[in-house]
């Protein structure tokens, strides 16, 4: 049986809706949702050496479905309007734009948390090489290379300065 094109688009965008409104109703009916930078954490791509030689065991940000508060540099609460701002900003409106394929040197210093009852979701976000990791709960999340940008402001806009230094 063959399936017309346009069905098959149309099943398509339908999925990719599905899953992006899955997390903007998540941030939306979350209780609270904050940014974060924080130190080197589990999975980074980097390795840290202490002076005997010794490759140090990385921390990981999120221990036993809780924030490891460890690890956090900064951290902004954000109001409703910012997190429906930065729902829309995660949310994708497809246009013609490139897909960032990651660089490998994925070493990520900023975080969306979202808590409801809670539980802890969490979008760890490597600006370096346009690359992120999400927790179970999110699925689908693509981030674009025009989202990236307006993601990068998003958290300078807020203050943050912890490696904010895409323009250097």
């Amino acid at each position: 049986m063959r399936i017309p094109t346009t069905l098959f688009c149309l099943c398509i965008t339908c999925l990719v809706y599905s899953q992006s409104n899955n997390l903007a109703v998540k941030l939306n009916q979350a209780d609270s949702v904050f940014l974060i930078s924080h130190e080197m954490t589990w999975p980074s791509t980097n390795v840290i050496i202490d002076s005997l030689g010794n490759e140090l065991k990385l921390p990981h940000l999120i221990i036993r479905g809780k924030l490891n508060r460890a690890v956090v540099v900064e951290k902004k609460i954000l109001s409703p309007a910012e997190v429906s701002a930065l729902s829309d900003i995660l949310t994708p409106i497809y246009e013609p734009t490139i897909r960032v394929v990651m660089s490998r040197c994925y070493d990520p210093h900023h975080s969306i948390i979202i808590i409801k009852k809670n539980k802890t979701s969490f979008i760890d976000l490597c600006f370096h090489c346009a690359a992120f990791e999400e927790s179970k709960d999110i699925k689908g999340l693509e981030i674009r290379e025009d989202k990236w940008e307006k993601l990068y402001n998003f958290f300078k806009d807020r203050g943050f300065k912890y490696e904010m230094f895409l323009e250097e």
